[in-house]
C-alpha cells in the first residue's frame, strides 16, 4: 500500500550522495554496491558470485562522492535464500566518511509510484524516474527495460525519493529487474547489525 507521505520527484544529483555507492574491482567485473551498514554492501549476488565460490580474488570496492575517495577489500559474502539474486558482502575495515542507505521495510506490491536508478558504469549517473511494476510475491520489483541502465551498473540500487530523502527499494538484478531488500529483511537483520530501516 502506497504510504501516504510518499512523494516522487525527477531524478537530480541529491540522490547519488544520500546513497554512498560502490562498484567492484575489475577482479570479478564491473558492478555497483551500496553501502548499508558501516562494514557491509548489498549488491547482485551474481555480481558477488566468485567471493561466493571462495575463490582468491582480491576485491576492492570504491566509493564515491564528495568525500575522500575511499577503498575496501571484501573478507565474505553471504547470499540470500530465495531467486531476488542478493548478497550482502562484508569489508575488511568499516567506512565512515559515508552514511549508510536507509532502505525502506515496506514490500511493495503495488501502487503508482516512481523509481530511480543510481549506477557507476561510465561514471556515476542516474536514470529515471521510471515508473515501477510489481511481483505478486514481492520478491521482485521491475521497470520497463533500456532508458539508460547499463551492464555495469548491476548490483546498484533503486531508489525512491520522500521529503527530499532517498530511500533503496531495490537492487538492479539486470534489464529492468530488482530484487527487494525488504522482502528478505529477516535475513538482512540477522547477518548485519546497524541497518538502518526507515519507512517513506
Amino acid at each position: 500500500m502506497r504510504a501516504s507521505s510518499m512523494t516522487e520527484s525527477t531524478a537530480d544529483a541529491t540522490a547519488m550522495h544520500n546513497v554512498s555507492l560502490g562498484n567492484f574491482g575489475k577482479e570479478v567485473g564491473d558492478c555497483t554496491c551500496s553501502l548499508i551498514a558501516p562494514s557491509w554492501i548489498i549488491t547482485a549476488e551474481h555480481c558477488a558470485e566468485r567471493v561466493l565460490k571462495h575463490e582468491k580474488v582480491d576485491v576492492k570496492i570504491n566509493f564515491h562522492g564528495d568525500n575522500p575517495h575511499v577503498e575496501r577489500s571484501i573478507t565474505h559474502c553471504i547470499r540470500s535464500d530465495g531467486d531476488e539474486d542478493v548478497a550482502i558482502c562484508h569489508l575488511t575495515a568499516a567506512v565512515h566518511a559515508f552514511p549508510p542507505v536507509a532502505i525502506s521495510p515496506i514490500v511493495y506490491t503495488s501502487g503508482d509510484r516512481d523509481v530511480i536508478t543510481i549506477g557507476t558504469k561510465g561514471g556515476l549517473h542516474e536514470v529515471g524516474p521510471k515508473k515501477l511494476s510489481y511481483e505478486k510475491s514481492g520478491a521482485h520489483l521491475y521497470v520497463k527495460k533500456g532508458g539508460g541502465m547499463k551492464a555495469g551498473d548491476s548490483g546498484g540500487p533503486w531508489v525512491i525519493e520522500a521529503g527530499g530523502h532517498h530511500y533503496l527499494v531495490g537492487v538492479l538484478h539486470g534489464s529492468g529487474i530488482a530484487g527487494q531488500p525488504s522482502y528478505i529483511r529477516k535475513f538482512l537483520d540477522n547477518n548485519v547489525n546497524g541497518i538502518i530501516w526507515a519507512k517513506p
